[in-house]
């Protein structure tokens, strides 16, 4: 019997046993799945299918700050994170969704300070937004470093499709925090100047 090509799950005796091991620890976080990876003796794409099924997914959300917006981005890595805070950024002006993935841009930031990088980063993004008339809906990031690099994926601003919001001025100081949490997960948040 040959494996469907839509099949997505590695198969294994020793697969199976991560997973059993996995889901009896609570809670799973990306340094257990790398546990089970070594003591399972598990091949790069059965750990690959282990981060892909059970890492937190990332996510984002927006909090209130007097006239201004928080913006916060969760993941399973740093890097996931700001891309998270990134989308929450976008979710300011209009809707992620509306936004194609038509062009892509690179830009490099470069700061000691996680906290300081975030800034950084998403302060390249509102002026890339502005220079550009872009709005962006996918975000890849590397982080090497002090080094972030990153390609934005988005389409010049369509005012008969993407419903505005407001403008983003600018990245600031509060309620600034980029920190791993106890699950092994990852929050970088700033407020947003609006």
């Amino acid at each position: 019997m040959t494996k469907s090509k839509h099949s997505l799950a590695p198969d294994g005796e020793n697969l199976r046993k991560a997973v059993r091991w996995l889901a009896e620890s609570a809670p799973v976080t990306t340094t257990t799945i790398n546990d089970a990876a070594c003591r399972f003796d598990l091949t790069p794409l059965e750990e690959e299918f282990l981060l892909r099924e059970f890492s937190p997914k990332g996510a984002w959300e927006h909090f209130h700050h007097d006239a201004d917006i928080g913006v916060r981005g969760t993941g399973h890595s740093l890097e996931q994170a700001f891309e998270q805070a990134a989308l929450a950024l976008t979710a300011i002006v209009t809707d992620p969704d509306s936004v194609r993935s038509d062009k892509t841009i690179t830009v490099a930031c470069r700061e000691q300070d996680r906290e300081l990088l975030l800034v950084d980063w998403l302060n390249a993004i509102i002026y890339t937004m502005v220079t550009d008339n872009m709005l962006f809906s996918r975000f890849k990031v590397s982080i090497a470093g002090d080094k972030l690099t990153a390609t934005l994926a988005g389409e010049p601003i369509d005012r008969a499709r993407h419903e505005l919001a407001v403008e983003p001025k600018g990245a600031t100081f509060t309620e600034l925090k980029v920190a791993q949490r106890d699950d092994g997960s990852w929050l970088a948040q700033c407020v947003i100047d609006v």
